[in-house]
C-alpha cells in the first residue's frame, strides 16, 4: 500500500526550491557551514589522519573560510591518493580562499534528497514502528527533504536565510512537529560577525560540541536547531565559546506541546559555555557547562549570558529569578601518529555535601580511531554510558530537551558499544567508503521525558527494569564521486531480546540520497 504525502507538501517543496538562486561565489567565507553538512564527513577523516587539526575537532560547526585557510595548510605531497581525493572533493564544494575586499558576495544552493528507512525512527539501532509515515510503499517509510540557501557577505559580515522541508518534522516518533506553515522550517538562518580572534552570531543552527557524527555529552546536532546567540573569544592555545538559546514554552502541567498555552506557561531557556585548553594541533582539553533555566517571566539573562560566571558556584545563589537544571562536563581530545582519543565525561546531580539525598548522575562517551592500518582502511570502536536520571530534573520544564528531542543524546539508561572498520576501496570512483560494524546496546526502561523518580522509588543508577538487548551486525555504503550527488545505506540485522527472553530478530536498514546544485562563478553585488 502507497499513501501519498499531501499535495500542500509537494507544493511546499516547489516554494522552498524556488525561492533561491544558485549563485556561488567565495569572499570573504565567514559563512557557517552546518553540521549536516556532507563536507564533514570528510573533514573528519582527513582529521583522523592528522590533517586539519587547526580545525577543532570537537567544536562544530566551523566556517567556510576556517575550513580553506585549513586545506591551504595541508602538505600535498604527505597526501595518500584516497587523502588527495577527499582534498579534492572539499576544494570543489567550497573552492578556493580569496583576500577580502569591499565588495559584498552572494552564495546560494539548492539542495534535494530523501530517506528511505525500515522503521518511522531513523535510529537504526532503535527501530520502531508507529505507524505515523505519510508516505509508505510496503514496509519503507519515505522522507523527502528540500533546502535552499542564500547568504551575503561582506568583509567580516555575513548573513544566511535558509527554508528547509523535510516530511521528518512531521512524522518524528521521538520529537514534536516542528512546521505547520507550509511544511517549511527555516534553519541555518543568521547574522553575524567574524574576525581572527573573535566571532557572534545571532539566529538558528545547530552545533556538535563532540566529535562529527558521534554522541556529545553536554550539546550535539540531536535536536532541532534552536534560537541562539553564539560567540568565540580566541583562537589559540586558549578560547572560549559560548551560547545563549531560546527553547520551548512547558504548560503549567508540565506537558510539551512546541505551541503556545491558554493558561500559565514557563519559558525555557539554554545557556553553555566551554574553554578549551590547546596547548599543540594534537592535544586539547575542555571544560564544559550547561544550565537550563526556566520560569514564567524567564527570558535572556545577564547572568547567564556571562561566559565567566561558574555556573556550578552560581546557579543557587541569591538572587535566583529562575528554575534551573545544572551540568558540568569534561572533555579530552588527543592524536599521536595516526591514532585519535577522544572522551567526554558529564555530571549531574552530584550531592557532594549530601544535603539532598539525590542519587548521582552521569553520562560518559569515548572514541578510539587508527589510521594507520593502510591508506585504504581505518579501524576505531566507540563507548556510551548515560545513566537513568541524568538530563532530567524534579521539574519538568528542566528536561534537557527542545522539541521532546534531548540536546544532547536523545535516550538515558543505556550503554552501548560498537567497533568498525572503514575501507577505502580502489575501483576508480572517488568517495567510496565501506564500513562493516558489530555493535552492542543494553537499554533500559528509563526515559529523558519520563516523571524524575522520588528519591525512594526502586529505580538504580543505569540498566533499570526490563533491560532490552540489542545486538546489531551491519555495513553501511558511503558513495560520493562528486560534489553534485551522494549517497548513504545503513543495512544490517538486529538481534534484540527482553529481560533474556522474547528474541527477535529484524532486518533495519536506512538509505538516503541527495543532490545539491550550486555554482562557483563569482557575482558580485555592494550596499
Amino acid at each position: 500500500m502507497i499513501r501519498i504525502v499531501p499535495v500542500l507538501r509537494v507544493l511546499s517543496i516547489c516554494t522552498v526550491l524556488s525561492v533561491a538562486g544558485v549563485l556561488h561565489c567565495l569572499g570573504q567565507s565567514n559563512r557557517i557551514i552546518p553540521v549536516e553538512d556532507w563536507t564533514y564527513e570528510y573533514i573528519s577523516r582527513l582529521q583522523r589522519r592528522g590533517h586539519l587539526l587547526e580545525l577543532h575537532p570537537t567544536a562544530l560547526p566551523y566556517t567556510q573560510g576556517d575550513v580553506l585557510s585549513a586545506l591551504e595548510r595541508i602538505e600535498r605531497r604527505r597526501l595518500s591518493d584516497v587523502e588527495r581525493s577527499w582534498v579534492e572533493l572539499l576544494e570543489s564544494e567550497l573552492g578556493i580562499r580569496k583576500k577580502s575586499d569591499r565588495q559584498g558576495h552572494l552564495y546560494g544552493a539548492i539542495e534535494v534528497g530523501t530517506r528511505f528507512s525500515s522503521s518511522d525512527r531513523l535510529d537504526v539501532l532503535r527501530p520502531l514502528d508507529a505507524n505515523r509515515s505519510h508516505l509508505q510503499a510496503g514496509d519503507i517509510r519515505v522522507f523527502p527533504n528540500a533546502m535552499a540557501n542564500v547568504v551575503y557577505e561582506q568583509g567580516p559580515v555575513v548573513g544566511s536565510l535558509q527554508l528547509q522541508h523535510d516530511v521528518f518534522y512531521d512524522t518524528d516518533p521521538d520529537g514534536i512537529d516542528a512546521v505547520t506553515r507550509l511544511y517549511v522550517r527555516s534553519e541555518n538562518t543568521y547574522v553575524g560577525y567574524t574576525s581572527r580572534i573573535a566571532s557572534v552570531f545571532l539566529g538558528r543552527f545547530s552545533n556538535q560540541w563532540g566529535p562529527y557524527d558521534r554522541p556529545a555529552t553536554v550539546i550535539s546536532a540531536n535536536p532541532r536547531s534552536y534560537d541562539q546567540l553564539n560567540f568565540r573569544l580566541g583562537r589559540g592555545p586558549l578560547s572560549l565559546r559560548s551560547l545563549l538559546g531560546e527553547l520551548d514554552n512547558v504548560g503549567e502541567d508540565g506537558t510539551f506541546t512546541g505551541r503556545d498555552f491558554e493558561g500559565e506557561y514557563k519559558r525555557r531557556f539554554l545557556a553553555a559555555h566551554r574553554i578549551d585548553w590547546r596547548p599543540s594541533r594534537f592535544f586539547n582539553l575542555s571544560f564544559m557547562e550547561a544550565a537550563l533555566y526556566s520560569g514564567r517571566s524567564s527570558g535572556p539573562s545577564l547572568k547567564y549570558l556571562n561566559p565567566l560566571h561558574a555556573f556550578a558556584f552560581e546557579v543557587d545563589n541569591n538572587p535566583k529569578n529562575d528554575e534551573n537544571n545544572g551540568l558540568l562536563a569534561g572533555s579530552l581530545w588527543a592524536y599521536y601518529r595516526g591514532l585519535t582519543i577522544e572522551g567526554q565525561l558529564l555530571l549531574d546531580d552530584f550531592d557532594i555535601l549530601s544535603e539532598s539525598g539525590e542519587k548521582g548522575s552521569l553520562a560518559l562517551t569515548g572514541n578510539l580511531l587508527y589510521a594507520g592500518l593502510s591508506k585504504h582502511v581505518d579501524a576505531g570502536a566507540t563507548f556510551e554510558l548515560v545513566t537513568a536520571r541524568v538530563y532530567n530534573t524534579h521539574q519538568p520544564e528542566g528536561r534537557y530537551i527542545y522539541l521532546n528531542r534531548g540536546l544532547a543524546t536523545q535516550f538515558s539508561d543505556y550503554v552501548a558499544v560498537e567497533a568498525f572498520t572503514d575501507v577505502y576501496p580502489e575501483l576508480g570512483i572517488n568517495g567510496i567508503i565501506v564500513t562493516p560494524r558489530i555493535t552492542m546496546l543494553w537499554q533500559g526502561e528509563r526515559d529523558i521525558r519520563q516523571l524524575y523518580p522520588r528519591n525512594d522509588e526502586d529505580v538504580g543508577l543505569i540498566l533499570t527494569g526490563d533491560v532490552t538487548r540489542t545486538l546489531r551486525l551491519s555495513a553501511s555504503l558511503r558513495l560520493q564521486p562528486t560534489r553534485w550527488w551522494w549517497l548513504r545505506a545503513d543495512v544490517g540485522h538486529n538481534f534484540a531480546s527482553v529481560a533474556g527472553d522474547e528474541s527477535a530478530t529484524r532486518l533495519v536498514g536506512l538509505v538516503e540520497f541527495g543532490a545539491r546544485l550550486s555554482l562557483s562563478r563569482p557575482i558580485r553585488a555592494s550596499i
